[in-house]
């Protein structure tokens, strides 16, 4: 049983434990995070309405490969899916 998500360029599936976490935070249950990574190169997702400006902060909440829940601090829309490779791109996080 996976999940699915997509982002501007990719189709993911994703494992249930990653769903029953963005599904915890959108109950706006406490969790641990991964780590907090600040955002160095503005960024957008369109299809799902998420904008990183340089130097917004970011906590990952879950990962499992290349799919990662995120949350932008301060955000009223959190959580977020986005790829690895997305999160490389624009900000401190290095990857595992």
């Amino acid at each position: 049983p996976f999940s699915l998500w997509w982002d501007d360029a990719y189709l993911h599936w994703v494992k249930p434990e990653i769903t029953n976490k963005y599904r915890d935070i959108k109950g706006k249950k406490e969790l641990k995070t991964l780590g907090t990574y600040s955002v160095t190169k503005d960024a957008e997702i369109k299809k799902i309405k998420l904008l990183l400006k340089t130097g917004d902060q970011i906590a990952i909440l879950a990962a499992d490969n290349d799919s990662i829940l995120i949350a932008k601090n301060g955000d009223k829309d959190n959580p977020y899916f986005v790829s690895a490779d997305f999160l490389m791109a624009c900000s401190d996080y290095k990857g595992k």
